[in-house]
């Protein structure tokens, strides 16, 4: 089953959908959420009991945040000078 036929089956129309299940995925009996601030915690309450209907042992999981790869900064590199355009040593 799907996200989408899940939440068809429980009756949740498509702007509520879109609000709370935008960035939801299905894997069997889980719903995997991001961790974005309050999502779980309102599905949990607000629409856990209308979609165990459809599927009776599914559960909430928020899933770890994916640590974002940070570019290494290179103490050797000089940056280049930035000019000012305001430089009286150029004619101009």
């Amino acid at each position: 089953m799907t996200l989408d036929e899940l939440l068809s089956h429980a009756r949740i129309n498509h702007w509520t959908r879109w609000l709370w299940f935008r960035d939801a995925e299905l894997n069997r009996d889980k719903m995997l959420l991001t961790p974005d601030g309050g999502v779980a915690s309102t599905i949990r309450r607000c629409f856990l009991p209308q979609l165990q209907q459809v599927i009776p042992d599914l559960q909430v999981v928020v899933m770890p945040p994916v640590p974002v790869p940070r570019m290494p900064v290179l103490r050797s590199q000089k940056l280049p000078r930035q000019r000012d355009i305001f430089d009286e040593g150029e004619s101009g």
